[in-house]
């Protein structure tokens, strides 16, 4: 699942309200959950809200991403993977 914005204390967020809900109904059923987010979604904060970093089982993300939010993920039991 890709996002607008990754941020520990707002979680996942997007731009559409619409789109929040949606999301939100596949996180709640989903029996693991990956997110897809570069380092410019990673600290970014979107208009609406769809689930929290609790939520998440793996993050994908690129090297260029913050050492010290990547290290605090791991540390909330997400599996992060830098390609």
């Amino acid at each position: 699942m890709g996002t607008i914005g990754l941020s520990l204390n707002e979680g996942l967020t997007t731009t559409d309200p619409d789109e929040a809900f949606i999301k939100h109904q596949v996180l709640s059923r989903a029996a693991e959950v990956i997110v897809l987010a570069d380092h410019t979604k990673i600290g970014k904060v979107s208009f609406s809200n769809f689930g929290a970093i609790s939520d998440v089982d793996v993050l994908v993300t690129d090297k260029k991403a913050d050492a010290a939010v990547v290290n605090a993920l791991r540390k909330s039991d997400v599996k992060v993977v830098m390609v």
